[in-house]
């Protein structure tokens, strides 16, 4: 297959259809991957817990899930997935966009119940476990949309609205009771600009010095604030965003390991093997045999 680097990392894919904007994908750490990156998008994403555990990162705080936990990101939060203790963890992501329920953006529900979600003027709290009295309301409701979630949206819309209206009355009522987390705490999207620099030149050299001034921060306190909010390195998460990358080439594409090692950023094919092994427990050579 040949390989354009241009555009192989360029996130084209649309959650759902623009006149039904849901959607349900199931993920498997460490199956599918071992974490999934820093990222946002303009999406309400819902994730719940189907069995394991693992960790789960939204905005500045990260929280260790299991079984029937549910996790509520707002649109434009950054939020990221790893695996916990070598730990398998099987999960549902639920997205959607407000207008699922009213596209039109003049109307009166629109501008009273879906705008101050999509805007995040109100923001839900995040965490929940299953003994939650709001769990007990929207997990029954989760379960029932994952336990059908193969089937084509189009032949199912009436019961995904269904379900997806309650789970909605329940967000908007807890993020009214919840305004003191609107929008001003989401401390971490300072970093988006980087964040987005990141993905689209991660191939290439990234300095502490260039990283600092994207953010427009001195280096020592762009150093101090990124570990304080993430809870480690800048340079520490771009390798494994690196690493990360190099996995889906491995497996995705035709380019071989010394390729696949420039690709990714990495100066030192040496190294870039060291790392490989040390995260995911195997050479990058024998994943290409594998093949």
């Amino acid at each position: 297959m040949k390989y354009n680097l241009q555009t192989a990392f360029k996130e084209t894919k649309q959650h759902g259809r623009l006149d039904f904007p849901y959607t349900v994908y199931v993920g498997i750490i460490p199956e599918t991957f071992k974490s999934f990156p820093l990222h946002w998008h303009r999406e309400f994403e819902i994730i719940y817990i189907n069995s394991g555990y693992g960790t789960v990162f939204v905005d500045t705080k990260s929280y260790d899930c299991r079984y029937g936990d549910i996790i509520l990101i707002p649109p434009d939060t950054i939020h990221g997935i790893s695996q916990k203790d070598n730990e398998k963890m099987v999960y549902f992501n639920i997205l959607f966009r407000p207008s699922l329920f009213e596209s039109d953006q003049e109307s009166l529900f629109y501008k009273k119940y879906c705008q101050p979600i999509e805007d995040g003027e109100l923001r839900p709290p995040v965490f929940f476990t299953p003994d939650t009295p709001e769990s007990k309301i929207i997990r029954p409701q989760i379960e029932r949309l994952t336990e059908k979630w193969t089937i084509p949206h189009q032949d199912n819309m009436i019961f995904i609205k269904a379900r997806m209206f309650i789970i909605f009355e329940q967000i908007y009522e807890m993020s009214k009771k919840n305004q003191t987390g609107a929008k001003k705490t989401d401390s971490s999207s300072r970093f988006k600009p980087l964040l987005s620099f990141m993905n689209a030149n991660f191939h290439d050299a990234i300095s502490i010095k260039k990283a600092a001034e994207i953010c427009n921060y001195s280096e020592s306190f762009f150093m101090k604030s990124f570990k304080n909010t993430f809870g480690f390195t800048f340079n520490s998460y771009l390798n494994e965003f690196r690493l990360e990358k190099a996995q889906e080439l491995l497996r995705n594409t035709d380019m071989n390991v010394s390729q696949v090692s420039a690709a990714c950023g990495f100066e030192s094919l040496s190294y870039f093997i060291k790392c490989y092994r040390k995260k995911w427990g195997i050479t990058p050579h024998r994943v290409k045999k594998s093949r």
